[in-house]
């Protein structure tokens, strides 16, 4: 077993479902092609309630690479 970082033992489930769906798009359609609004309907929730878990785009892709790099 891999041992979590403090980042991600801190993440909602939420959170992770989120990067979850981020990185499947992202890896099909590009970073600058997929939109907040789709990551949100991939995850089944609301285009504002990824701002509760995750403050913006820009953020998601840089929580994606620290996953990557863990």
């Amino acid at each position: 077993l891999r041992c979590m970082s403090g980042e991600a033992a801190r993440r909602s489930p939420t959170a992770d479902r989120i990067l979850r769906a981020a990185a499947e798009l992202i890896s099909l359609r590009g970073y600058s092609a997929t939109s907040t609004r789709e990551i949100a309907a991939a995850v089944g929730v609301e285009q504002p309630a990824l701002y509760k878990h995750l403050s913006s785009k820009k953020e998601i892709l840089a929580a994606l690479v620290r996953l990557a790099l863990e």
